[in-house]
């Protein structure tokens, strides 16, 4: 008996790819008595009018602006009656704004534009990017390269520009959009790149594009001299990630496992392997914005990292099954389980605040999304989450971080 419990404690601490020591978190026994303050929400049920049960709505896309004064929301809702789809896009501010603003895409770029993307281009200015989707009246069925962006001000309208390429699908600090070709929206400039073969990525704030090919290879691109890096790997469908500094990167297979590389190496430093596969691996892995740290969830325990040296800092054992993880600028771990949403200090591992909800399981609630879901603001002073309100309808909450 006494083997069987050595080999036990071995296996759970293998979890970091060595043998070495860490602390171990039960959040059990850290409960807080702090909750999160609820600064605003944005009941799902009423956008489309109606608000009957024949709606599904899927959340594309939920952005807060730059100084989080604002937040996005980009919905498509589907009738199941007329078979019709409708975008919409809504934009409140993180106050509580009752009568938030509505764009209706459709109306703008027309609907042959199906694929879109709205975000903020600044605090007070929106865009919204259509493409066309190709129909069997054109030759060898090939899809048109035309997109179409129309600018808005929070106050007036302007005139729309045209752009050609196909719709890449990757968006990032709202400069530049990945497909055929990059478009910086405030210049206008357009650089064309290679042919990249997947729509998931993480783009810097200097430019580079960091990538993963199906069979592991991971790669970072540079826009503006238009140069290529690359890195071997053993991981399925890699999603990388670069550290605050662009020294190292993580990338998270859809395995559940990690490894991570400095830039100047091809071999990586270290792995991990979590115990479980995850539901959305890239919502499990959260890269720190200012540190050499990051933390990868797995099932119900968050592992906390350092880059430089690699090694395994912190285990978190919640209670519940963690879908998403964040760090914030401000040093908080922010977990988000089936059951509540914790906040935690990087630095001491100390639980701060917790807020208990319902996470929304209708079916007018976003089915791209899951049942659980948490975005946090670029200055990590909210994060918001999809719930069910007191009388059971789908709801977006923001919430303040302490």
């Amino acid at each position: 008996m006494k083997v069987l419990l050595n080999i036990a404690l071995i296996a759970a601490v293998y979890l970091s790819g060595c043998s070495a020591p860490h602390d171990v978190i039960e959040s059990s026994r850290q409960r807080s008595d702090n909750t999160l303050e609820k600064v605003s929400s944005f009941n799902l049920r009423g956008v489309s009018g109606a608000g009957t049960d024949n709606t599904y709505i899927t959340i594309e896309r939920l952005q807060f602006s730059e100084n989080a004064d604002r937040y996005l929301l980009q919905l498509e809702l589907w009738n199941v009656d007329t078979r019709e789809f409708q975008h919409l896009v809504f934009v409140s501010n993180t106050k509580g704004d009752s009568n938030p603003a509505r764009y209706n895409p459709d109306d703008v770029l027309g609907k042959s534009y199906q694929r879109q993307l709205a975000g903020f281009l600044s605090d007070d200015r929106l865009f919204v990017y259509g493409d066309m989707v190709g129909d069997s009246s054109q030759e060898n069925g090939s899809l048109p390269s035309d997109g179409r962006l129309r600018i808005f001000s929070l106050e007036e309208s302007e005139s729309a520009r045209a752009y050609s390429g196909r719709f890449g699908g990757t968006l990032s600090n709202d400069r530049f959009l990945l497909g055929d070709s990059a478009i910086e929206w405030k210049t206008g400039k357009i650089h064309e790149i290679p042919s990249i073969p997947t729509r998931r990525g993480t783009l810097t704030d200097d430019d580079w594009f960091y990538f993963g090919e199906r069979q592991g290879q991971i790669h970072r691109f540079h826009i503006p001299d238009q140069s290529l890096e690359s890195w071997p790997s053993d991981l399925l469908m890699p999603l990388p990630k670069p550290s605050a500094d662009n020294n190292y990167i993580v990338a998270v297979g859809a395995e559940g496992n990690c490894s991570v590389w400095e830039v100047t190496a091809q071999d990586p430093i270290g792995n991990c392997t979590p115990a479980e596969r995850p539901i959305n691996p890239d919502r499990h892995l959260a890269m720190h914005p200012e540190e050499n740290v990051f933390a990868i969830a797995s099932a119900t325990r968050v592992f906390l990292y350092d880059l430089a040296p690699f090694k395994l800092i912190t285990e978190f054992d919640l209670s519940s099954e963690v879908h998403h993880v964040g760090i914030t600028q401000s040093n908080r771990l922010v977990i988000t389980t089936l059951s509540d949403v914790q906040i935690w200090d990087v630095s001491s591992q100390k639980l701060i605040a917790q807020q208990e909800y319902n996470p929304s399981k209708t079916q007018t609630g976003s089915t791209g999304w899951g049942y659980a879901f948490q975005h946090i603001s670029k200055n990590g002073h909210f994060v918001a989450v999809k719930e069910t309100d007191p009388d059971g309808n789908p709801t977006i909450g923001i919430y303040k971080i302490p």
